[in-house]
């Protein structure tokens, strides 16, 4: 059996059945949008089978089950991209990191989530070509035996509505937790399409018959194709589809000197240019010019493959289509091969944008945790001042002792803390302390001054104007107040005069040496004063 087709002709269970019953050998190729997959015979029976990525979700699920160390995992996988021909399970078997019964049991596992994650595939190309097996196979697989246990889960899976990571997140209680989540995954996957290859074939090609058969013979076979018959229009095309996010593989002839002696090999020239403006595009070479004289020539242009185009001068037109076929068959081989390097190019840099905002994430993640986790020390030691005031003032009748505590308190918050007394003229210091200097309270306890003198201060006695916050006021009566206890003017400061039975008793005084826009310490020192005050309202009621 060698036959090529359609995966929307001929299903793979099909296939396989036909595989068997004929007990074939040889290799049943698959191609589709994702990716590229093979089942391998021998006799009818199956012995490896490979689909995208199969060696690392095996492999995971081996980490996970505590039979293997990543590190071996990543050493098979090596092995497996250097050349060795052996599935996952028969290169861990040749390294002696798993028994030979355990080897067994992966290899059928490994061959059974392939075919079925192969059977999945509706869309794409196959070939089955004679290729005998390169070594004893270790498990042979009867297809109808993987069929019958796996067609009922294959016809569940295919009923279900395809779930992407958008959809998992639907069913989250939290809507804010479902919001955020919706969000970041869409960026992320935003971020990675904008890089998945669009493929475009560009077929460079004098000759309009063979321009015309073979592009119509690749769009038969799902390709993508555009023709243009000179060089010119080809390097039009090929920016233009670059600006267009597509990849473009470009398919191109070297020159026709079979037809003219004297023709020069202007394609050369064109690769030689395509490759220095855009290295990043693969260029395979079709010509019927003898390229044996012109191989080196043709890599160093920047060409990856070198194809014999069939002389249609010299071939039968019994023999054309079969010679046709065998060229065609091998440009297709070149292209998949092309285009998987795009694929994996692909999902290299999609995997690391996903890692990005993975780490991204996971540093906002912390961030908001720390700073959440602040602010939950910040509100617990808040609460105990508050209790603890409370405390002394309900229980203890305290006030002294309550005064210190709210001034030690506030001391690491604000550079300066301070508390002044109004008597019938003067503002005198009564307690004090600082974060930068130890003879603050003292400077604090010996300040007298005339208020009715400092605007300011006279305003906030006997015109009830609240709390003052901002930047010290250019007056120089104040100034001079400020340097009684300060030794540099501060940025930012406010005052809070307190009220008992009508009159204004104290002022509560803090700065720092920031400008402040929005302090919350201020409220929190605003409450701590109210209790005293309330407390001192209680006991001359009571009195």
């Amino acid at each position: 059996m060698e036959i090529a087709g359609f995966i929307q002709d001929i299903p793979l269970d099909a296939l396989m059945e036909q595989a068997e019953a004929e007990e074939q050998t040889g290799a049943l190729f698959l191609k589709s949008e994702q990716g590229i997959g093979e089942v391998l015979f021998e006799n009818g029976l199956i012995y490896s089978a490979d689909y995208p990525y199969a060696g690392e979700r095996l492999g995971q699920r081996l980490i996970q089950e505590g039979a293997i160390h990543p590190s071996d995992l990543w050493q098979a996988l090596r092995d497996q991209e250097n050349g060795n021909d052996g599935s996952l399970g028969e290169i861990l078997f040749e390294k002696n990191l798993l028994p030979p019964e355990r080897v067994r049991q992966v290899v059928e596992q490994q061959i059974e989530e392939a075919v079925v994650h192969l059977m999945m595939w509706e869309k794409g190309r196959f070939t089955f070509e004679r290729i005998p097996p390169k070594r004893p196979p270790l498990v042979l697989i009867r297809p109808n035996t993987i069929l019958k246990e796996k067609k009922k889960r294959v016809k569940e899976l295919k009923s279900l509505p395809a779930k992407t990571p958008l959809d998992r997140i639907e069913s989250h209680p939290n809507p804010r937790i479902n919001h955020r989540l919706y969000q970041e995954i869409q960026h992320t996957l935003s971020r990675a399409k904008v890089f998945e290859p669009k493929m475009m074939i560009v077929l460079v090609e004098g000759d309009a018959k063979w321009r015309m058969m073979i592009k119509d013979d690749l769009a038969k076979r799902n390709f993508q194709v555009k023709g243009t018959s000179s060089l010119e229009k080809a390097r039009f095309e090929i920016d233009r589809l670059l600006e267009k996010g597509y990849s473009p593989i470009v398919v191109t002839d070297i020159g026709f000197p079979h037809e003219q002696a004297s023709m020069k090999l202007e394609g050369l020239s064109f690769m030689e240019s395509l490759h220095k403006k855009h290295p990043e595009v693969p260029i395979l070479v079709c010509t019927s010019y003898p390229i044996s004289n012109l191989r080196r020539k043709i890599l160093f242009s920047g060409g990856i493959f070198c194809l014999v185009k069939p002389d249609l001068s010299v071939i039968s037109s019994q023999n054309f289509e079969q010679i046709f076929q065998s060229f065609l068959a091998e440009l297709v081989y070149c292209l998949d091969i092309s285009i998987h390097q795009y694929y994996q190019e692909y999902f290299i840099e999609r995997a690391e944008f996903v890692e990005d905002d993975l780490i991204e994430g996971l540093y906002h993640r912390e961030t908001e945790i720390m700073r959440l986790g602040g602010q939950v020390i910040e509100d617990a030691q808040i609460q105990k001042i508050l209790y603890e005031v409370s405390s002394m003032l309900v229980k203890e009748g305290n006030v002294d002792r309550a005064i210190e505590e709210v001034l030690d308190f506030m001391a690491g918050r604000y550079d300066h803390t301070a508390l002044f007394i109004w008597k019938k003229k003067y503002l005198e210091g009564y307690a004090g302390r600082s974060s930068l200097r130890a003879d603050f309270a003292d400077k604090v306890k010996r300040v007298s001054v005339e208020f009715d003198q400092i605007p300011l201060l006279k305003g906030l006695y006997t015109e009830g104007k609240g709390i003052f916050a901002g930047p010290p006021p250019e007056e120089r009566e104040y100034n001079k107040f400020l340097n009684r206890f300060l030794e540099k003017r501060p940025a930012w400061h406010f005052l809070y005069p307190v009220e008992i039975m009508g009159r204004i008793v104290a002022l509560w005084y803090a700065d720092t040496a920031q400008v402040q826009e929005r302090d919350p310490d201020m409220q929190v020192m605003v409450s701590l004063a109210n209790l005293i005050v309330m407390s001192l309202k209680m006991d001359i009621e009571k009195n």
